[in-house]
């Protein structure tokens, strides 16, 4: 007993007599100052650092911010100009059926899948996929290219929209021909109505007498039924007569410029376009000078108007003499149609481009969300609302092309056209024919400034966002990185500006958005579902605080692994069989031009090869190299702020 006494006690005197260890205080806890200790310190200070870096970065500052800004984003032009000519080309109602299909299985997959990532993370495409799949880093790097594509040539069309704004509180030129730019064929629809009503015929741009006309053709002339005759064949005033639309070289020959003009007569920058572009980055540099502090208000009136001024044109629409047959020809179904592959092809890249993912623009605006917002409801409903926006658009479109139909005693099928033709040319016709028509034209064409900047507010903030990342100094020199980045698009932009400049957005058009998007699509979904784990993403979802039943888990789970990437990787494969020489109006482009096209998809994807050699390099440069550090997440990866922390946690 005295042994085992003595022997307990003499540690306790060595105890005594040693020096008591220190503790040190981080973040309210306790921890003794062992190296273990100094870790956790040392870990938890460069957290403090990265969360005063994280809120540097900024948060929307409104729980709709963030689904007004995404829904602005997603719905676009080709709510408008693409998904109702999609409808009349495959058989109207019936392509209702696979557009939806589609929806469910390919483009709200895709689209919560990089909410998700976005709102998990707090950062950027760039420092995401460098996080989660280091061998895939060149990924985050590859979708801020396409948005900086995206945004450098789409802010065209919003310079075409205010050209023709102005153009509406100037006088209308379009309505009528005589002008400098048109040509001998050249017949407007509303000076021929007031020829008619002078008992004459607009021919050559001038109201002429009908025996005039036929006597010119030695004709005989009938003033009865306005008709000239060569013997008993009736003959109209204008057959025989090459007729161009005034609305249409308006269009071509005066806004942009394109008088016979190509690649190799280019021409020069014009004033007239270099006043409009250069007013059309000033917007997005006003509107995002402060990042989404400044655009966070501004989308709820670039995604909100749109829809005002769509009820708007609805309501005068759907009232107008023929808008029933456009509507009938719009919604009427052709079931043979669903055994055409086409149609379920269309369908899926309709859903994909319209969501827009794998831009780097969803996962940007998802990042600045709370970490435990539940941005599930959010996806279902931006995708079901743009869905809703592009049938909704259709009902407008074909009520308007329906009255075109009736005022030019002509079928509704030979006035349909699809993208820049049916806003610059088919629309501005249909309201120089109706009263109001000056309204109606500034309404539409400040619809149109307001959908083209809601997704380049996205593709250009996304590229800020890459930029701030990268550089965390940036953010306190926003405003004056958001100008520059502005003014050196538009210097880059000038040659949109000459005579030729439309050859060149066709370009940009063709060749920035391509295969490459369903590439990067199907890259993001197999990186997430195979390579990261789909149940360690479901584990995410719920880190987040997002609630799912089992069959929703489930769904999710199978569109993630199965569907999804099987869709994607069928239209990859078709888009690579069917890929085409780049042209204008069927007439194919030159060579030079054509790999011109090719260099600039192949920009957008360089960056996959070479980060992934990088990575390689690094790692065989190593003692003792291990390949799993090509494909798992870095330490890096989690959530911005309590993802470093919870690291810490056995």
């Amino acid at each position: 007993m005295g042994k085992e006494s003595i022997d307990e006690s003499e540690p306790l005197k060595k105890r005594d007599t040693a020096k008591a260890p220190t503790t040190i205080e981080i973040n309210g806890v306790p921890i003794e100052e062992t190296a273990f200790g100094k870790l956790v310190e040392r870990k938890l200070e460069k957290d403090n650092i990265e969360q005063g870096q994280d809120e540097d970065r900024g948060k929307w500052e409104n729980s709709l911010d963030f689904l007004i800004s995404c829904l602005g984003y997603a719905v676009g032009l080709g709510n408008i100009w693409r998904f109702p000519y999609l409808c009349f080309k495959h058989g109207g109602g019936t392509f209702l059926l696979p557009y939806f299909i589609m929806l469910l299985f390919a483009g709200l997959p895709v689209f919560y899948l990089e909410v998700t990532l976005g709102q998990y993370s707090g950062v950027g495409p760039v420092n995401i996929f460098n996080r989660l799949t280091p061998v895939a880093g060149g990924l985050g790097i590859a979708v801020v290219g396409v948005s900086l594509f995206l945004a450098f040539f789409y802010n065209v069309v919003v310079s075409w929209s205010i050209w023709y704004l102005i153009a509406t509180f100037t006088g209308m030129e379009w309505e009528k021909c005589n002008h400098w730019w048109n040509t001998a064929s050249c017949w407007s629809k509303k000076q021929s109505l007031e020829c008619e009503d002078q008992g004459l015929f607009l021919i050559n741009g001038i109201c002429q007498k009908l025996e005039k006309i036929c006597s010119e053709s030695d004709l005989s002339v009938d003033l009865l039924d306005h008709s000239c005759y060569n013997g008993s064949d009736k003959i109209s005033p204008y057959d025989g007569i090459n007729k161009t639309s005034s609305v249409e070289e308006y269009f071509i020959r005066y806004v942009q410029g394109n008088r016979g003009h190509d690649w190799y007569n280019f021409g020069y920058p014009r004033i007239e376009s270099i006043f409009c572009l250069g007013l059309a980055w000033s917007l997005v540099a006003i509107c995002l000078v402060k990042g989404i502090k400044s655009s966070g208000k501004i989308v709820y009136f670039t995604s909100l108007f749109p829809y005002l001024v769509l009820i708007l044109l609805a309501a005068r629409g759907f009232t107008l003499p023929g808008a029933l047959d456009g509507i009938k020809l719009f919604l009427s179904p052709d079931w043979s149609r669903l055994t055409d592959f086409n149609v379920w092809t269309d369908a899926a890249t309709q859903v994909i481009f319209s969501l827009g993912p794998a831009c780097g623009c969803v996962i940007t605006l998802s990042s600045y969300n709370s970490f435990h917002r539940d941005s599930h409801k959010d996806s279902v409903l931006i995708a079901l609302c743009n869905s809703f926006t592009s049938i909704f658009s259709g009902l407008v479109v074909f009520s308007i092309l329906g009255f075109m139909a009736h005022e030019a005693g002509t079928q509704v099928e030979e006035v349909v056209q699809e993208g820049p033709g049916l806003a610059f040319i088919v629309y501005p016709e249909v309201v120089s024919l109706m009263p109001g028509s000056q309204i109606w034209a500034a309404l539409f064409f400040l619809m149109l400034i307001s959908l083209a900047l809601g997704s380049i507010f996205g593709a250009f903030e996304t590229v800020m966002t890459a930029l701030c990342d990268h550089w965390p100094n940036l953010r306190t020199k926003k405003p004056q990185t958001v100008c520059c980045t502005a003014l050196i698009m538009f210097v880059l932009g000038l040659p949109f500006t000459c005579n030729g400049g439309i050859h060149m957005f066709n370009l940009f058009n063709s060749s920035a958005p391509s295969w490459n998007l369903l590439l990067f699509a199907f890259l993001e979904v197999v990186l997430v579902s195979w390579v990261y784990g789909i149940d360690n993403f479901m584990q995410n979802i719920e880190e987040m605080g997002i609630k799912m039943n089992a069959p929703v888990r489930i769904y999710w789970k199978i569109c993630w692994k199965y569907t999804t990437p099987g869709v994607l990787s069928v239209l990859l494969v078709l888009s690579w069989v069917t890929f085409g020489q780049i042209g204008y109006e069927g007439v194919p482009y030159p060579v030079w031009v054509q790999i011109l096209g090719y260099m600039i998809t192949g920009s957008t994807i360089i960056a996959l090869p070479l980060v992934a050699s990088f990575r390689i390099k690094d790692l065989f440069s190593e003692s003792s190299p291990t390949v799993d550090t090509l494909v798992k997440p870095t330490a890096q990866w989690g959530p911005s702020k309590e993802g470093s922390v919870l690291s810490l946690v056995p």
